[in-house]
């Protein structure tokens, strides 16, 4: 059995060096291979859908797998499934660097397999983290992930880039590879937390499913968390993932470089926010903090749209990123509190379900939103877009105004 013990300010500092190392190699390693594989069957089939296809097999497990990984977490050893999961991805690029050729059909198989393993490591990682580190060091673990998530996506695109121009596409397969084999090695060694002992019941898949909904629901603050979490992902779906392109690309017709330049605001925000949410106050209410992040949100969201209903003349490039740096200073520290909160207060027989329940749902929200934004655009102004899911954020900060931590 994969070793547990107390958590003491010397093993939670080894675990946080071995999470951070594994867990952020295996993250870039990832964001680097998802990068080029995408590229690769944009160039070789030259089909923006095979290349949306590609992105969407990221998606779709994470939606449909998310609640089924919650329960089975909830009856497994989580580091010893996050270390099985990393073994079955070498596994999927053990499988690619065997074919001779690489066909569209065994990059969509794989990426599909990759994604669904996925699920359950980065659930189990999730579960995990209280069991990591001393209680008051789990806020600086989730700011660190962020961080690492955050560069991530900074770095992939650029190193990406380059690195595609030099080296073959099966370098990056084996490089992933490589990646999740540091992972393994690096969660297998780690110490984990005994908790409270989970019973030994075995449920019905539905009747586990059943309880973590009933739990998610039954407690005031569990619920309106649920809320600011799923109605933040409907909201910048409608505002921000849609209506950026469309204002930056089409109404002020920025260059290439300039969009990118704005949508790097994004990303850097989430570093900032991750770093800043180090100095977080335990003793302050989190609702506190939910509300204000919330309300700044509001604002950052209707300063989108002021510029395109005439309301001041702005220098287009750092105005709005300048907004998109604040939406992910603002966005960190809401997905790193809502995390903590989960993390600390589910209790740990039934984290995995109400994880999984609320990703599953949060994951489903994000297109719905997308699709109607895309069909808003098509017809009205887009400012008015904006404004409407900065209405949605208002109405989120109107519902939450008198919840208070129980």
């Amino acid at each position: 059995m994969l070793s547990e013990t107390a958590i003491t300010p010397l093993i939670s500092r080894r675990n946080q060096y071995l999470f951070i190392g594994g867990n952020g190699i295996s993250i870039i390693g990832t964001a680097l291979y998802t990068f080029a594989i995408s590229l690769y069957v944009l160039n070789t089939t030259g089909s923006s859908q095979q290349f949306a296809i590609t992105l969407a097999l990221g998606v779709m497990p994470r939606v449909l797998l998310s609640p089924i990984a919650g329960v089975i977490l909830d009856r497994t050893d989580k580091k010893r499934m996050a270390v099985i999961m990393d073994i079955v991805n070498i596994i999927w690029m053990a499988i690619l660097l065997a074919l001779p050729t690489l066909s569209i059909t065994a990059i969509y198989a794989v990426t599909f397999g990759v994604n669904v393993t996925s699920v359950f490591y980065g659930m189990a990682s999730e579960i995990m983290k209280p069991m990591i580190v001393m209680p008051e060091e789990l806020i600086h673990l989730n700011g660190v992930a962020k961080v690492i998530d955050g560069l991530a996506s900074v770095v992939a695109p650029l190193m990406g880039g380059v690195l595609i121009l030099s080296m073959s596409i099966k370098t990056f397969i084996l490089a992933n590879a490589v990646s999740f084999g540091i992972s393994a090695v690096c969660t297998a060694a780690m110490q984990l937390r005994r908790e409270a002992e989970k019973t030994h019941e075995i449920q019905r898949f539905g009747t586990a499913l059943k309880e973590g909904i009933a739990y998610l629901f039954a407690d005031t603050n569990m619920r309106y968390m649920f809320l600011v979490f799923l109605n933040l992902n409907f909201y910048l779906g409608i505002a921000v993932e849609v209506p950026i392109p469309v204002i930056l690309n089409q109404i002020f017709e920025v260059t290439p470089k300039a969009y990118g330049f704005v949508n790097s605001g994004f990303p850097i925000g989430l570093v900032i926010g991750a770093l800043m949410l180090e100095r977080f106050n335990p003793h302050m209410q989190i609702w506190c903090l939910l509300k204000r992040m919330n309300a700044l949100m509001t604002l950052v969201i209707v300063c989108m749209a002021l510029p395109l209903i005439g309301v001041f003349q702005i220098a287009v490039t750092p105005y709005y990123f300048t907004l998109m740096t604040a939406l992910g200073f603002c966005i960190s520290y809401v997905d790193i509190t809502i995390m903590v909160y989960l993390q600390t207060e589910v209790p740990a027989a039934i984290r995995g379900r109400v994880l999984g329940i609320m990703m599953s749902f949060v994951k489903l929200i994000l297109p719905i939103g997308l699709v109607l934004s895309g069909i808003l655009t098509a017809r009205m102004p887009v400012a008015y877009v904006v404004l409407m899911g900065a209405a949605v954020a208002f109405v989120t900060n109107v519902m939450i105004r008198n919840v208070k931590s129980s």
